[in-house]
């Protein structure tokens, strides 16, 4: 399952496929190293547990994050990391207000029970996780 299409998330997928003989899941459908999409309020499983896909624009047109509230657990990709930190807009596709909305929406969909936010770049947040989204959020209507 693909967060979003920036080289350096999709750079290998290619050996990963033929390694292992899978498909490859993602919000284009359009694009050439997606298999099959997954919309907006899917529900995907990934490991025991289901994961809600929430299309997050902002900084690529096809990014996901995939929220599982059972498991308490986010794969949030590049729309925001540990520290208040949160995905570029400078880059084609970027928009930070189309970001911020995207933050705005992932923090009305997650609570209290979430556990540990996985991101696409840093360390791994595990402690507060949402406070961390809250700060990007703060961060983000900064500049």
């Amino acid at each position: 399952m693909l967060t979003h299409t920036h080289p350096d998330h999709v750079g290998n997928v290619g050996a990963v496929v033929d390694a292992f003989d899978v498909d490859v899941w993602g919000f284009d459908p359009e694009h050439e190293l997606v298999d099959h999409a997954i919309a907006d309020g899917d529900t995907v499983v990934i490991g025991d547990d289901d994961h809600l896909a929430l299309h997050t624009p902002g900084h690529k047109d096809d990014h996901l994050c995939l929220y599982s509230r059972e498991g308490g657990i986010l794969f949030a990709g590049d729309l925001v990391f540990a520290n208040g930190g949160f995905g570029r807009t400078d880059l084609a596709e970027g928009d930070r207000e189309t970001l911020i909305e995207s933050i705005d929406y992932l923090l009305e969909t997650v609570d209290d029970d979430l556990e540990a936010m996985y991101v696409g770049h840093g360390p791994a947040v595990e402690t507060d996780p949402l406070y961390h989204i809250e700060l990007a959020a703060q961060s983000a209507r900064m500049n």
